[in-house]
């Protein structure tokens, strides 16, 4: 087998599941690793996020990985529920802890009884998957654990399936939501509480937001309280047409075929008044995303409305057999050829930029990328993870109709400001603190 040199470009699965669980309120996460772990995994998500994560650890040593370190692992489960209070306890493992044979499922087996948070053990490895499977992986166990048999169906109820970030977006999707009559049972797993995951059985309709991390909780759902569910063959609400084809899926399931349309109507011609005199500047344009799988499909798609012709496709995280199939509907549909690369590394990006020369690059705010894009002087616009944090609290959304004029502004202020070093763009923001780019508002969440 010939050797492949790569760059890593998707975070490990232990950062999927912490996110997931970390979101939750009133949560904490233990990870049974070395200090190292921990501190990296929490850097990277205050640069991406803009916040500290709720993030523990069993601290690891090597005299542990040589004897095992189960009876340590109970001790700091004992004394994070007595110092920290929390009502859900993530218990994960890491890959020096999972290699040595460490059962995180039978340590919080034992230890259960002894403390008053609910705990979930995550068996994650970051040799094992990528940031969509632990994302998955937590999502399941948070379902398995947690989720009671209903009392009741509660009407006109949603769960949102597999969204991780408090943020604008998910503001938008509530605001449309409740526009349409109908109001948020729970959240998979942003901002949601103990009681909200008990109760998600009692929904009337589960929504995925993210087909490859939740669809097997959705089916979860399903076949064991009745949930039905939508959106696993459409994409995410980015753009005009994903926006109304996302509610006019959740307006059929819920019989709210005629409210949908007047929404679409008055939602989508403010939009179009706003962006008509802006996207003319952007037909023509060539631009490379790369992002994760159900966010660089919904964009490409986006792109196209604008007459912006995507020349790259890469993802950087997991896919799956439903995500391929509905980016390639998309390519047919469009009438594109772009280069398609799922898992995509630094050198695939890099070749694309030297060779064929785009416009913009669509990506994160990592280093990696901020250097590439000057590199080979291609303007950078974050909509991936890592993002810019201070483009990211107190910002105005991406998705749904009110993120379509954000998305189109990002654009051109990506070929306005050109490839200027983005410690300038710091600056020069921070000087304006009541832009819609400014420094980012405190976080809604208290731990």
């Amino acid at each position: 087998m010939a050797t492949v040199l790569s760059e890593a470009q998707a975070p490990c699965m232990t950062l999927g599941a912490m996110e997931a669980m970390d979101a939750i309120k009133e949560s904490l996460v233990l990870v049974h690793s070395p200090p190292g772990c921990v501190a990296y995994l929490n850097t990277i998500n205050a640069v991406g996020r803009g916040r500290k994560m709720n993030l523990k650890c069993t601290l690891l040593s090597e005299n542990d990985v040589i004897f095992g370190a189960e009876d340590k692992a109970k001790a700091y489960i004992r004394q994070a529920d007595r110092q920290f209070e929390p009502r859900v306890m993530a218990v994960l493992n890491a890959c020096a802890s999972k290699t040595i044979g460490e059962d995180i499922e039978d340590i919080v087996q034992q230890v259960q009884y002894d403390v008053n948070a609910k705990l979930i053990a995550v068996p994650t490895c970051g040799y094992e998957g990528d940031l969509v499977d632990g994302y998955r992986m937590a999502l399941e166990r948070l379902v398995d654990a947690l989720v009671e048999e209903p009392e009741t169906r509660e009407e006109n109820s949603i769960n949102l399936l597999g969204y991780f970030s408090d943020d604008s977006n998910l503001e938008e999707i509530e605001r449309l939501i409740k526009e349409l009559g109908l109001h948020i049972r729970c959240v998979f797993t942003s901002g949601t509480t103990l009681e909200d995951i008990q109760r998600a059985s009692q929904a009337s309709l589960g929504v995925l937001l993210c087909e490859p991390a939740a669809s097997s909780i959705a089916h979860t759902m399903k076949e064991r309280w009745g949930v039905p569910y939508v959106g696993h063959d459409s994409l995410a609400p980015y753009g005009f047409e994903a926006t109304a084809t996302w509610l006019r899926e959740i307006a059929r399931a819920t019989g709210r075929e005629k409210e949908v349309e007047a929404l679409i109507a008055r939602e989508s011609a403010v939009a179009r008044e706003e962006v008509a005199r802006l996207d003319g500047q952007l037909k023509g344009k060539r631009v490379a995303i790369v992002a994760a799988v159900e966010r660089a499909i919904a964009l490409t798609n986006f792109l196209c409305e604008l007459g912006v012709e995507p020349i790259l496709v890469g993802t950087s995280s997991g896919t799956s057999e439903q995500a391929d199939e509905l980016l390639q509907k998309v390519i047919r549909e469009k009438g594109i050829n772009p280069q398609v690369n799922v898992h995509i590394n630094l050198f695939q990006i890099e070749e694309v930029l030297k060779e064929d020369k785009p416009d913009l690059l669509l990506g994160g705010s990592s280093w990696n990328h901020l250097a590439l894009a000057d590199m080979y002087n291609v303007p950078l616009v974050p909509v991936a993870i890592p993002v810019e944090p201070l483009r990211v609290r107190g910002s105005e959304p991406f998705m749904g109709f009110r993120g379509i004029p954000t998305l189109v502004k990002e654009l051109l202020q990506g070929l306005r400001e050109g490839n200027r070093p983005m410690y300038q763009l710091f600056e020069d923001r921070l000087r304006d603190p009541l832009s819609r780019t400014g420094p980012p508002a405190p976080p809604k969440r208290k731990r």
